[in-house]
């Protein structure tokens, strides 16, 4: 794990190469004003959207689409331009911890084919989220997932998912 803002401010780094399985944290390259490229030798979850806070790559990232999706992984979510009913795209299997936190627009979410896992937090505090449809391959869901989301009346979980989690 590489703690947060050990390269904050870093203004000559223009290239990071992130191995597979690191831990990185709030900050750990934000202000890296030249920071234009970062490639993923893997999966990101583990990585904090906030870590490349105030870089090029990650601005350019944010304007590209309300999504910043890599290596099958909702890195981060503009909620600003996130609302309704949210369906999320296909190779997805991963969102990353706080990722949809307090979004006052979406009213559900539906999750596609393939989708395994969800971070902490990543839907709390969604006041307007009213149904969330899970998928049959989801195999983690860490904490907080849906708390404080007063609005919310249903989650439709497959069957399978309801036998585990009576034990039988």
């Amino acid at each position: 794990q590489i703690e947060s803002r050990a390269f904050r401010n870093c203004s000559s780094v223009t290239k990071i190469t992130i191995p597979k399985c690191s831990t990185y944290t709030l900050g750990t390259f934000a202000n890296c004003t030249s920071l234009k490229e970062v490639v993923f030798e893997g999966t990101v979850p583990g990585i904090n959207p906030y870590a490349f806070d105030g870089t090029p790559w990650f601005e350019a990232k944010k304007n590209e689409d309300p999504f910043v999706i890599i290596e099958g992984t909702i890195f981060y979510v503009d909620n600003e331009r996130v609302s309704g009913d949210v369906v999320i795209p296909d190779g997805i299997t991963y969102i990353n911890e706080n990722a949809f936190t307090g979004n006052q627009k979406i009213t559900s979410v539906t999750f596609p084919k393939g989708f395994v896992s969800i971070g902490e937090n990543a839907f709390s505090g969604c006041d307007n989220l009213v149904v969330a449809y899970l998928p049959k391959d989801l195999t983690e869901i860490d904490d907080n997932m849906f708390t404080s989301c007063y609005s919310l009346e249903a989650i439709y979980l497959p069957a399978s998912h309801l036998l585990d989690a009576r034990g039988e």
